[in-house]
């Protein structure tokens, strides 16, 4: 968000970003960092991190942007963090991060620069780095000293473009994997020095897999009948799972708003849509501290907790990725912005910094300060009001059901509508204890035009103005 303000009498321009630090976007992956807790990566380039399951989180800018990926090894200390072109290493569980030099693996090939695409943890010291210089297919490079050099292991695999990256590279054994990309698998019986590939059908798209047991569980969608080859070792679940995470006894996937869970190491699943309890948000990561606490993170810096293996959900949004519906400056330096699940901002320093109140349950709309100390927010069914200058509110149940718009002359006079097929326009002079209806006041030409209403504007205590789609009312006896 940006404050803008033009000087009158000349041509200076002055524009400030006051949205905080990572603020909006979507969670995308989530990791553990030994003694630095959960660690969420967000498309708009912040890495956050929670010491309290994801309850609160601290925010900072990411060393890269376009953040394709994060990998963590087991020991939860050394991880990678990569885009198309660069990757930086941690040794101390994402707290800090260095620039990571790829020995081996080429900056420019054939004329065209190499792009990263995906990187693998097989175990403590080994990992493969999957990269195309979008010529001639994917190569595979593969490190026995964690990171430090590389050496090509595999080349020209099938696919020339980001979206045919392979998706997983799983072992079932310490000679024995398997790389899945899209129209290809390719298997190594040696650890990975060496891997042939066998073409699939290419309709076939892989997706996420996990080895329990000796048994790699791998999903797949699209497949036509009979496409798939038996391998050793290898389980097919024909549904997309974005990640799969074991439990004690178990497994748990996700895809979107579905928790895919299995207690047979995959002989059967039971699939749940998370949409009844976790509505409109999708997830693209989860991470478990045991069989019983399960953390998603997706969409809108959203993350819920669940203690109870996945029957009960807590939710925790960061800071404005619920998103905002209206600001309110008193001044320069202090501002209210109301949130679209219940919470206020404010800042009284310009928005360098940013106090966070979480006063309702449900949407939070206009928010108008007639004096220093009072104010009112307005939101369906609810006003609150506050004597105090925002820091503390007292909520007042309306029965007004879509109460939207606010204007108040004093603190004790004000005006509240809403938006729909057929606004209303109410009145208060007792500071909101009691609303009046001034639906007698105005005819059905009003009421046939105005499902658009969008403000309110009172120049006094008797004029004033309310839009409509088409139509504009006007009054100079105060609603009367």
């Amino acid at each position: 968000m940006y404050i803008s303000a033009i000087c009158s009498k000349c041509t200076i321009y002055r524009k400030k970003v006051i949205t905080p630090l990572g603020f909006s976007g979507t969670f995308k992956h989530l990791v553990y960092g030994k003694d630095n807790g959960f660690v969420a990566v967000a498309d708009n380039d912040c890495i956050y991190t929670s010491k309290d399951t994801c309850k609160t989180w601290i925010v900072k800018k990411a060393p890269i942007d376009s953040i394709q990926g994060i990998v963590m090894a087991p020991n939860g200390e050394t991880g990678f963090i990569y885009n198309n072109t660069q990757i930086f290493k941690t040794e101390d569980g994402c707290k800090t991060w260095q620039k990571h030099k790829t020995n081996g693996i080429e900056e420019v090939l054939q004329g065209e620069k190499m792009k990263y695409l995906n990187l693998f943890f097989k175990n403590q010291d080994t990992l493969f780095f999957v990269t195309t210089n979008l010529v001639n297919g994917y190569r595979i490079y593969m490190s026995g000293d964690k990171g430090d050099n590389w050496k090509q292991v595999a080349e020209k695999l099938y696919g020339d473009s980001f979206s045919n990256r392979i998706s997983s590279i799983q072992f079932v054994n310490p000679m024995h994997g398997y790389a899945f990309g899209i129209g290809y698998i390719a298997e190594t019986i040696d650890g990975g020095v060496t891997w042939s590939k066998t073409m699939i059908d290419y309709e076939t798209k892989f997706y996420s897999g996990i080895v329990v047991d000796g048994m790699l569980i791998q999903s797949y969608s699209e497949a036509k009948s009979g496409t798939l080859p038996q391998l050793e070792n290898v389980i097919w679940y024909k549904n997309g799972v974005e990640r799969f995470i074991p439990l004690k006894n178990g497994i748990i996937g996700i895809w979107l708003q579905a928790i895919h869970t299995t207690y047979d190491n995959g002989t059967s699943w039971d699939i749940t849509s998370t949409s009844s309890t976790v509505p409109y948000v999708n997830f693209y990561d989860l991470s478990v501290l045991n069989d019983s606490v399960w953390i998603l993170v997706g969409d809108n810096l959203t993350s819920y907790v669940s203690t109870d293996k996945g029957e009960t959900w807590g939710e925790y949004i960061y800071g404005g990725g619920e998103g905002f519906n209206n600001i309110y400056c008193k001044n320069s330096e202090e501002c209210f912005i109301t949130g679209k699940t219940g919470r206020l901002f404010s800042t009284n320093d310009g928005g360098e910094s940013w106090n966070i109140q979480d006063v309702h349950d449900g949407a939070l709309y206009e928010i108008e300060f007639p004096t220093n100390d009072v104010g009112y927010v307005v939101g369906p069914q609810v006003l609150l009001k506050t004597t105090d200058g925002g820091q503390t509110w007292n909520k007042k149940k309306l029965k007004i059901v879509n109460a939207q718009y606010i204007d108040f002359f004093n603190e004790n006079v004000g005006y509240l509508g809403y938006s729909s097929m057929q606004p209303t326009i109410h009145k208060t002079v007792d500071g909101g204890e009691y609303w009046e209806s001034r639906e007698g006041c105005y005819n059905d030409t009003y009421r046939k035009n105005a499902s658009g209403m969008t403000k309110f504007s009172f120049r006094n205590e008797n004029e004033g103005v309310v839009c409509g789609t088409k139509t504009l009312l006007h009054t100079i006896d105060g609603g009367e």
